[in-house]
């Protein structure tokens, strides 16, 4: 199987967090890019800014699964629909 790139979303929940994870395990074993992305419902107030923690959660990520990652900045109607 030839994997190229993994695209996962998250929203920081701890079941998320799983998922972020797995999904940089794949990357790493397939030497794929990662892309990830925010998007909730409903705003967390305890994450003032979101998209700078995906940016860190990103290059955590890169460096200790020594993969390549791309952050997706959108809101969540960007990519929901009623």
């Amino acid at each position: 199987m030839n994997i190229q790139s993994i695209f996962a979303i998250t929203d920081f929940s701890t079941r998320a967090e799983q998922g972020l994870e797995r999904a940089a395990l794949l990357a790493h074993a397939h030497q794929a890019t990662l892309s990830v992305m925010y998007a909730t419902e409903t705003p967390n107030p305890k994450f003032s800014d979101p998209f700078a923690r995906l940016e860190q959660r990103a290059r955590q990520l890169a460096r200790r699964h020594t993969i390549v990652s791309k952050r997706w900045h959108a809101p969540a109607e960007w990519w929901m629909t009623s």
